[in-house]
This record gives C-alpha cells, sequence and structure tokens, in this order.
C-alpha cells in the first residue's frame, strides 16, 4: 500500500499515509488518532482552518506525524490539486475515508419532509454525496498508479432503513453512498483498492446540544442499551481501511448495537 516518504531530503522515509476528509470533525478526528497509533502519517483535509488548526495539535501532541489541507471538499479542482500535492511531496495515499457530513434539524428534530426546500436539499446532497465523490475521485489516480489503496466511506443506517430522527435528505443521500460505494468497488478492484462502507447508528457526543433528549430515547431502543462510541467506529474503519483488509470489498458494516435487522 501507499507509504509516506519524502523525495527531496536525500533519503527515503517510509510510511503509510492515510487521508481524512472532514478529519477536523468529531469523528474523523477519532479516525485520524486511530491510524497515528497504528503508526500512519495521516493529512487532515477540512475547510475550517480553526478547527484543523486546533485538531492537528491535538494530534501531533500525541506524535502523530499530521499534514492538514485547508480545502473545500466541494471545490472539485482544488480537490484534486492538494491531491495531487500530496501525491508529489508525501507519497501516494495508502488510505482515505471520508467522514464530512451533515444532518439539519429544526429545534433538535428532523424537518419534515414538506418543509425542505430545493436549497437546503442541495446543500446536504452536496456535503454527504458530491463531496464524497470528489474526494474519491482525487484520490483514486495515484491508487491506481500504485494498484494499491483502501477507501472507506461513512453511510448510515438512515441510508439502509430510513430514519425518524433524520431527514429525507439526509437518508437519501448516506442511501447513495452506499450506492457509490458499491458501484466503485466492483469498478476497481482490479487495480487492488478495496472499498467499503461503514453504516453506524447514533454515536455518543459531548456536543449534542439541543439534540441530548433525543439522543437518549434512541439509545433506549438499542438492544446493546447505549450508543456507539467514536472509537468503536474509528476501529471498524481502520481495520477495512489497513493491509489486514485483503478481502473484504464492496460491503456496508453497519455499527448500531444490533438495532437494525439487515
Amino acid at each position: 500500500m501507499g507509504s509516506s516518504f519524502s523525495r527531496g531530503s536525500g533519503g527515503i522515509r517510509m510510511k503509510k499515509l492515510a487521508v481524512i476528509i472532514g478529519g477536523a470533525g468529531f469523528i474523523g478526528q477519532s479516525v485520524a488518532k486511530r491510524f497515528g497509533e497504528d503508526g500512519y502519517a495521516v493529512s487532515l483535509f477540512d475547510r475550517d482552518e480553526q478547527a484543523l488548526k486546533s485538531a492537528t495539535a491535538s494530534l501531533q501532541a500525541l506524535g502523530i506525524e499530521c499534514h492538514p489541507r485547508v480545502v473545500d471538499a466541494l471545490n472539485e479542482e482544488q480537490m484534486k490539486q492538494e491531491a495531487d500535492s500530496l501525491y508529489r511531496v508525501i507519497g501516494p495515499a495508502a488510505t482515505l475515508v471520508t467522514a464530512n457530513g451533515f444532518s439539519p434539524k429544526r429545534n433538535g428534530k428532523r424537518p419534515s419532509t414538506l418543509e425542505v426546500q430545493g436549497d437546503e436539499w442541495r446543500l446536504v446532497m452536496d456535503i454527504n454525496l458530491n463531496a464524497v465523490f470528489y474526494s474519491i475521485a482525487s484520490f483514486l489516480p495515484q491508487m491506481k498508479d500504485v494498484k494499491s489503496g483502501r477507501i472507506v466511506t461513512i453511510s448510515s443506517t438512515a441510508g439502509l432503513v430510513g430514519s425518524q430522527t433524520a431527514g429525507v435528505h439526509y437518508c437519501t443521500a448516506k442511501s447513495a453512498i452506499i450506492g457509490l460505494t458499491k458501484s466503485l468497488a466492483i469498478e476497481f478492484a482490479s487495480d487492488g483498492i478495496l472499498i467499503n462502507s461503514v453504516a453506524p447508528g447514533k454515536i455518543e457526543n459531548p456536543n449534542w446540544g439541543d439534540v441530548k433528549s433525543e439522543m437518549e430515547r434512541y439509545a433506549s431502543t438499542v438492544p446493546l442499551g447505549r450508543l456507539a462510541k467514536a472509537d468503536e467506529i474509528s476501529e471498524m474503519i481502520q481495520f477495512l481501511a489497513s493491509e489486514r483488509n485483503t478481502y473484504i470489498t464492496g460491503k456496508v458494516i453497519t455499527l448500531d448495537g444490533g438495532r437494525t435487522p439487515v
């Protein structure tokens, strides 16, 4: 798989590179930490510069090699330029994880479909689907070059069975992520690129805000009696996106404590 190395340093410093889109977010940071602890160099792509600085500092404080990139994943040209720059300067990405996502609420609850206007629909599709495709399309060429790579998308149980807590636009986008993942997995299997998706249910988050009571109600419906922890999601992602995974591709792994019977 791809390795991080400095071409201009007079030597070669080998280290696998994991790229996390939405890397400054709650799940993105958890995933980056997991890869860093496993010896990877990590590159965080995020459009929030301040959050990116904070996430980078936290990872570097743990001794993790981190390469932040302030990027809007909806800007196709910028994504391609940054991916190419990373390839030239550091080396090919061994792993790509798309951890960007957005689920709008109305007073802490899902919006009624009858309230969703075109602008909101397009925004949710852009962040949850289009940005994921642009990100993958930007890194696939370098993975093809080295005939190796792992990609993990993040869908949701809302994309499998719908949701009483997420809007129709979010559920639709997350369902489309599953179709995207399966289609890409078939197309690029012969290039040595394994592509999978994880579909979490609700995840514990210290920044719940006005949805805390909703999350607590949801937890009461989970057979295991609680929400997922971020590191439980990250551990599965890290396995699927590592060299330990040699034969799983085109799959969706549900992580919801047994709540979704599929």
